[in-house]
């Protein structure tokens, strides 16, 4: 039997704001929050009924890293429902 443990963030990557309608890209944060952790920014594009879905995905597979992400959210608690998970 094996166990491995990781975290995985994805995200559209893009998101239409509510005042001007234009498509804002994700990257920056993304980015950000990819080299804070010390790992790499991955990408996804995902077909589903002839319609195509990109996404950014971040993921973390090592102890040290999953430390971090650890430490993060005790610090930074989030104030949602997915705070359960």
């Amino acid at each position: 039997m094996r166990v491995q443990l990781f975290y995985r963030l994805e995200i559209a990557q893009t998101y239409k704001t509510k005042f001007n309608k234009i498509d804002e890209s994700l990257f920056d944060i993304m980015s950000k929050i990819a080299s804070y952790i010390k790992v790499n920014l991955l990408t996804r594009t995902r077909c589903i009924n002839n319609k195509e879905f990109n996404s950014f995905i971040i993921m973390v597979h090592n102890k040290t890293n999953l430390n971090n992400i650890i430490n993060y959210f005790s610090e930074f608690q989030l104030l949602s429902s997915k705070r359960l998970d």
